[in-house]
């Protein structure tokens, strides 16, 4: 049955199966020679890496190396480096939980990232990064700063995990449309250069949000100005009475989630941080509340967030969608940050 069909149409099956996280493509590569024939093109065009470490991105590394160019394409890239502390046990070739241990080969780690980075990025369309903060230190350690690279193709980028930093660029990323950010990266800088780095930018996530700062006001006022949803430079003070709404065409939406711990829900300065948030969403339509999450403050909820960004990725690459409009003109937002 398999030299009965066109190879044309079994490529076409493969394109459509090898859109997860990669589990799908080692599967067909495993089945039959024929079947990894048809299906090299479409292998890697999606992958996801989790708990990576050193060792297991040196051999995906060895791998795509050897691998044609035509054949590497990754379009849809998910990286989680939680922040949990292994050692490598060399006897059973396995890691193993190690608290005490001193994430000796972080650096080598940060490289390979860096190395995978530079090797994905003429073709990457969406792409997912949960780091720690040892992972950041390593990839500037190793020479390589993320606003070096050229992403000319990335449309979606979700940045998570404390330590992250944002590429502030116009080479970076020309043609994103969509980005996902935790709230410690709103800065008046990132904003004002917003709309110069981010031209077609239509969809801004800010998530999670626990607490709102005089200056990451002033930055999501600015955020919103860069992307034209109201014509006022700055928003000064609580009273948004006075801005100046613009056309709602084109499309552009501003979605903030707060999250608050929940044995200081009530506390004043979590219910101020909604008041003004609430205030803003009621003047601003396109600027998009979503209701408040609320966590254990033990649990800094990174690893609560990464399952649900990997989640998001997955349903990004099977083109499902989660903003719409009802029947009234008002927005409905799911959890899922997409367009």
């Amino acid at each position: 049955m398999l030299m009965n069909t066109p190879p044309e149409l079994w490529m076409r099956i493969c394109e459509y199966a090898c859109v997860d996280d990669g589990q799908t493509g080692r599967s067909l590569s495993a089945a039959s020679s024929f079947l990894r024939s048809v299906s090299a093109e479409y292998r890697y065009r999606s992958l996801a890496m989790e708990a990576c470490r050193s060792r297991t991105t040196r051999r995906l590394l060895q791998t795509l190396k050897a691998t044609p160019e035509r054949d590497r394409r990754i379009h849809h890239l998910y990286i989680n480096r939680p922040r949990t502390s292994t050692v490598w046990h060399p006897w059973f070739d396995v890691e193993i939980p190690n608290p005490g241990a001193r994430y000796k080969r972080e650096k080598e780690t940060g490289k390979d990232l860096c190395e995978l980075l530079q090797m994905v990025a003429p073709h990457i369309r969406t792409l997912t990064i949960i780091f720690d903060v040892t992972i950041m230190d390593s990839l500037k350690k190793g020479g390589l700063h993320l606003e070096l690279l050229h992403m000319p193709n990335l449309e979606e980028l979700t940045i998570d995990g404390p330590g992250q930093t944002l590429p502030i660029s116009t080479r970076f990323a020309p043609s994103l449309k969509r980005l996902r950010l935790p709230s410690y990266l709103l800065e008046p800088v990132f904003a004002e250069s917003a709309a110069e780095n981010f031209p077609l930018l239509t969809h801004l996530f800010i998530s999670p949000l626990p607490t709102l700062t005089s200056q990451q006001w002033k930055t999501i006022g600015l955020l919103a100005y860069a992307m034209r949803l109201h014509n006022s430079a700055y928003v000064r003070g609580p009273d948004v009475s006075a801005l100046s709404i613009m056309s709602p065409s084109p499309r552009r939406f501003l979605t903030v989630e707060p999250c608050f711990p929940k044995n200081r829900a009530g506390d004043a300065r979590y219910q101020r941080t909604l008041e003004l948030l609430r205030g803003f969403s009621d003047r601003v339509p396109r600027f998009i509340l979503l209701p408040v999450q609320y966590e254990d403050e033990a649990d800094n909820g990174i690893l609560r967030r990464s399952l649900i960004l990997k989640a998001q990725w997955l349903d990004r690459l099977r083109g499902r969608q989660d903003i719409c409009s009802s029947g009234s003109g008002r927005l409905l937002v799911s959890t899922n940050f997409v367009s």
